[in-house]
Parts: C-alpha cells; sequence; structure tokens
C-alpha cells in the first residue's frame, strides 16, 4: 500500500482524521491479525527522508486520484507504511494470564492457633485476551485477595505465606514479582464525590 503526498500542508484535524479512520477499519475488522495491522499502519505513518510536505492523497494501484497538477509536481513523494515491527517481539502482544492452585496463609499471633486459609488452594483458571473473566463469590469470599495475589501485590512475609503458580503466555512467573498489570479497585475505596 502506498500514499503520495501532496503539496498542500497537513493540518493536525487531517492527520488526526485520518488515524481515526484507520482505528475505527480496525475495530470493525473481524480479524486479530488485522486490527494490530491497522493499529501499527496509524502509528507508522514514515515519510522518506527530505521531505517537506506534509499532506495525504491517496493512490491505489488500479489508478491515481491526483489531479494533473499534482502528478506534475516534483515535490511529491512517497510515504512508505511500515507494520509495527515492536510487536514480533511480544511490545503489544495479547497476553494469556493462567494462574493454578493458588494458597494464601496467614500466620496467627498465638502460636497455639492455627494458621487461618485466605485462599484454600483449589483455584486455579485462564485469563485469555479479548475474552471476559469474571471472579464471583459472596462478600468475603476472596476474590480481591486473588486479583491482588496473582497481580503480584502481595508480598511473602514472615505472617503471609502465598503459594501457587501464575504463568504469562504459558511462561512461569518466578515467585512474587509483581505482573506489568493494572486493575479497578471496588469502588469502596474511592472517594464517591470525585468523579472521573
Amino acid at each position: 500500500m502506498m500514499l503520495r503526498r501532496s503539496t498542500a500542508p497537513m493540518t493536525p484535524m487531517t492527520l488526526m482524521t485520518l488515524t481515526l479512520l484507520l482505528l475505527i477499519a480496525a475495530a470493525l475488522s473481524t480479524g486479530a491479525s488485522a486490527q494490530r495491522s491497522a493499529t501499527g499502519l496509524a502509528s507508522r505513518l514514515t515519510k522518506r527522508p527530505g521531505s517537506s510536505s506534509s499532506s495525504l492523497s491517496s493512490s491505489s494501484s488500479g489508478g491515481s486520484t491526483k489531479s494533473s497538477a499534482e502528478s506534475d509536481s516534483e515535490s511529491e513523494e512517497e510515504i512508505v507504511i511500515e507494520d509495527d515491527a515492536r510487536m514480533d517481539r511480544g511490545f503489544l502482544k495479547n497476553v494469556e494470564i493462567g494462574f493454578s492452585d493458588i494458597r494464601m496463609t496467614l500466620k496467627q499471633k498465638k502460636k497455639k492457633k492455627e494458621d487461618r486459609i485466605i485462599l484454600d488452594g483449589s483455584i486455579r483458571g485462564k485469563a485469555r485476551p479479548g475474552r471476559m473473566l469474571a471472579i464471583m463469590g459472596p462478600s468475603g469470599s476472596g476474590k480481591s485477595t486473588l486479583v491482588h495475589a496473582l497481580a503480584g501485590r502481595i508480598k511473602d512475609s514472615s505472617r503471609v505465606r502465598l503459594h501457587g503458580s501464575r504463568y504469562v503466555n504459558d511462561e512461569p512467573v518466578a515467585g512474587d514479582s509483581q505482573l506489568p498489570s493494572a486493575f479497578i479497585e471496588q469502588d469502596v475505596t474511592f472517594f464517591p464525590h470525585m468523579t472521573v
């Protein structure tokens, strides 16, 4: 795919419109690889060295939509659109998080008491890309604790013991290392008068 550069300057609104159209095309596309390609195209419009103009007009392989005045102009240059190489290295790759046998115990202050079991070790599952994962249960059943444990926000200490396995794209994650993740806390932890 090749786009031709015309002599008229590109306004920020034109660039934003072009990027928005590429992102909308990606959203409407059914395949994940097509979505990644369109997102990569929107982020990697690169120009060849020496070009000074910044407006785009498209040309197709069957014919040109440029006027004859534009085609005679010597100031036209190509814009080469490349796929983002970072995708191949996994920067924007889809991530699958898996977990199994997650067990968390809390050591009691009094030695005579048995350790309190917070998560019982029967928990396993996968969060797949492009899918919604629902963790359901009654109040106090450990839903938030599980999410905090999976994200690595709970550190092993003398009182808290965390066991189990976490996987990112089927590769084990070491110990209690924090995953590069984000999640929205329960709304009770936020001030009700604050808005987004």
